[in-house]
């Protein structure tokens, strides 16, 4: 009698715990060889290829929110800087030249809140807007956090948007993403 209720406790723990190992076998890692890096992406959501020459991948989901990196080569000549070589006062800057980048696409393109943090041990910035973004489907207004770091003589953008009806309840899945973003080293991949 002992020995059948140890086993059915057994049972009964080994279910409890069978959802948590599937999850972590389905688990949305993305490794990029080429450039070096690996991020997690929110489960369920479709991962890729993205769009553009420099857009590496994106994620995204069945409501509009996507999770997209971008990896531009640096010029041979900047190639050797990173942001560890820059004052707060040029990062902020950077951050305002960025957001004036994204008027081009986005006219309407707001800056909500914006600072200097690090992404893979890497002194990053990142700064949050709010835009409307058009479409066939009409106009939609949007959220978007974006994160920029250097490594290796390339620059890496991460960016997460959404609508704005939904930006507040992704954001802690978005900083989950952000947070499992690493660069590997590509001596890792030799065998």
């Amino acid at each position: 009698m002992k020995s059948r209720f140890c086993f059915g406790l057994v049972c009964l723990m080994l279910l409890a715990f069978l959802p948590c190992l599937l999850s972590a076998q389905q688990s949305n890692r993305y490794r990029n060889k080429d450039h070096a890096f690996r991020i997690t992406f929110p489960d369920n959501w479709t991962v890729r290829p993205g769009y553009g020459p420099n857009a590496v991948v994106n994620a995204g989901n069945s409501e509009g929110s996507s999770i997209s990196v971008i990896v531009k080569v640096m010029p041979k000549e900047l190639a050797k800087y990173d942001l560890n070589d820059m004052s707060d006062v040029d990062l902020y800057q950077h951050i305002t030249d960025s957001v004036n980048g994204m008027r081009q696409v986005y006219p309407d393109a707001k800056l909500i809140d914006r600072g200097i943090t690090h992404l893979s041990n890497k002194r990053a910035v990142w700064f949050q807007v709010s835009s409307t973004m058009r479409h066939i489907g009409g106009p939609m207004k949007a959220i978007m956090l974006q994160v920029q770091a250097i490594n290796k003589g390339k620059v890496f953008i991460i960016t997460c948007g959404s609508p704005s009806d939904s930006y507040h309840e992704l954001h802690p899945v978005f900083m989950e993403s952000l947070a499992s973003f690493f660069f590997e080293d590509k001596a890792w991949y030799r065998k």
